[in-house]
């Protein structure tokens, strides 16, 4: 089984309150769908230390794919005019070299057979694909260019929701995200929720990848 969380965004303790749930559900892995740490600067006072998430992260094994804060810091280090607006911050200047590159370095995707793991989608997009709109195309996008994907999940928009599309038939719809079986000739986009922030923090979801379910589980 696989435990899918996303957007911790420097949430340590939800994130620490999450790691012991995690652990009693006996998950084969843990991934974790980007925006590790809070790194906007319109948000100058939400900017985080950042080092204990990744600590406990990378201490945890957890994968990752990278989030869209976490390659604005990745990127601005690198340009030094950039970096002039993130060096003024006592926060922002405490994450240190190595936990730059583990950022840096990142993949935008994971796919473990025929599921994929992304920020967003498709993936290094960063598009929200929280309305109908944008969640239809992405589908479309699923259907004609990734046909051995069955379901996509990502993070981004902070909400727990999920959206699918019949091969088939063409038929667009959502589904209520408590334990579900995907369908064959169905594809999937599903987000777990923000941990870290939002309304729906707390919850993530696991995949059984042998039963193709998937389950909502709340970690606190």
């Amino acid at each position: 089984m696989l435990a899918v969380i996303a957007d911790v965004h420097g949430n340590f303790e939800a994130l620490r309150k999450a790691v012991d749930t995690l652990d009693s559900l006996v998950a084969d892995e843990v991934v974790v769908l980007g925006d590790l740490i809070e790194g906007s600067l319109e948000h100058e006072d939400k900017v985080c230390i950042g080092n204990k998430c990744i600590d406990l992260i990378r201490e945890r094994g957890y994968r990752c794919v990278k989030g869209n804060h976490d390659q604005w810091i990745a990127m601005f280090y690198k340009n030094p005019d950039r970096r002039k607006p993130y060096e003024r911050n006592p926060k922002c200047t405490t994450l240190d070299d190595n936990i730059r590159n583990y950022l840096k370095e990142l993949p935008a995707e994971i796919t473990v057979g025929p599921y994929l793991f992304a920020h967003s989608f498709p993936p290094g997009s960063y598009r929200f694909n929280g309305n109908l709109e944008e969640a239809k195309e992405a589908l479309d996008i699923m259907v004609n260019d990734y046909p051995s994907i069955r379901a996509c999940f990502v993070g981004h928009n902070h909400h727990q929701e999920c959206f699918f599309v019949d091969r088939n038939t063409g038929e667009f719809g959502e589904h209520r995200l408590q334990e579900f079986t995907l369908e064959k000739d169905k594809r999937y986009m599903i987000n777990p929720g923000a941990l870290g922030v939002g309304e729906d923090q707390g919850n993530c979801l696991v995949l059984d990848p042998d039963k193709a379910t998937v389950s909502r589980k709340k970690l606190w």
